[in-house]
């Protein structure tokens, strides 16, 4: 069976993270256990001086591998898929606020939305075939 290579974490050096979300702890020299939080977010805990922090697992793994300038950063970090407990690297994209909200509020929209190429006001095709205006949609322009 192959290893998978472990990369420092910058703001926690001690703390190694392989590509696969493992998490090793050079303290304990042992691999943490992940939790996830009543949110559905896998995350794990670090002690830095007696504190403990707790470090959301994807926002670790977009810091390591994708371009995220730091774990503090405004930058958010997306499950392309929605599943918050699949962290595989190809899975994660990094976005705006903006369009991270844009992204999620449109995935939930019901598929029979459409969008008006000239006026962009998003329409909701009803019941009985008349187009209204939908209101969470038009937050979004």
């Amino acid at each position: 069976m192959l290893e998978e290579k472990l990369f420092s974490i910058p703001e926690y050096p001690e703390y190694l993270v392989n590509r696969l979300g493992e998490v090793f702890s050079g303290k304990s020299n042992k691999f943490l256990k992940l939790r996830t939080q009543t949110s559905g977010y896998l995350f794990f805990s670090v002690y830095i001086e007696g504190k403990q922090t707790n470090l959301l697992l994807h926002r670790v793994l977009a810091r390591l591998f994708l371009n995220l300038n730091s774990l503090d950063s405004l930058f958010e970090v997306d499950h392309i898929n929605s599943n918050k407990k699949d962290n595989t690297i190809s899975n994660l994209q990094v976005l705006t606020k903006s369009n991270h909200r844009t992204k999620t509020v449109l995935a939930k929209q019901p598929k029979h939305i459409k969008r008006c190429n000239n006026c962009k006001i998003f329409y909701t095709q009803t019941l009985n075939l008349i187009y209204v205006k939908t209101a969470i949609a038009l937050r979004l322009l």
